[in-house]
């Protein structure tokens, strides 16, 4: 392009210059693998691939019983590009779980694949009253009605 001023003589040109348009987009993300799952908290993360042409402002994952947004509990893991580790916590003992990676840019909220887990399940139990007691002895048991998804 150039600038051009036009007068009773005649029109007159600036020196040519050059640009290249900006072609704003979402970043481009991936929800990488959830591990570490416990009864109340899991570690998940997610691969920054591209900043879609402007520096990525918020990073994290989020997480709900359906689809998950970023309006749903989430973490917040900084900016830029990369990989990015997130703790979910404060997790309901056996309970299913959807979780994506989300990265923000000036242009919107990008979001990574949809994935899932159930945490662990602590035993559910209830204790049998104590009999035969003496001064030094008593018997008591329990009885397990749940085992929390893995072997007593």
């Amino acid at each position: 392009m150039r600038a051009y001023a036009t007068n009773k003589y005649g029109t007159a040109y600036g020196n040519t210059i050059s640009f290249t348009t900006e072609n704003p987009t979402i970043p481009t993300l991936e929800t990488t693998a959830i591990t570490g799952i416990t009864n109340s908290a899991a570690l998940c993360g997610g691969n920054i691939i591209y900043n879609g042409g402007a520096m990525v402002t918020a990073r994290g994952v989020c997480w709900s019983q359906n689809e998950p947004r970023i309006s749903d509990s989430k973490t917040t893991d900084g900016s830029g590009e990369g990989d990015f580790t997130s703790v979910l916590s404060d997790l309901i003992p056996g309970t299913t779980y959807y979780v994506r990676a989300y990265a923000t840019n000036r242009y919107g909220t990008a979001y990574g694949n949809i994935m899932y887990f159930t945490t662990q399940s602590i035993p559910e139990l209830s204790t049998i009253a104590a009999s035969g007691i003496t001064p030094t002895t008593a018997t008591s048991g329990g009885s397990i009605y749940n085992n929390g998804g893995a072997k007593i």
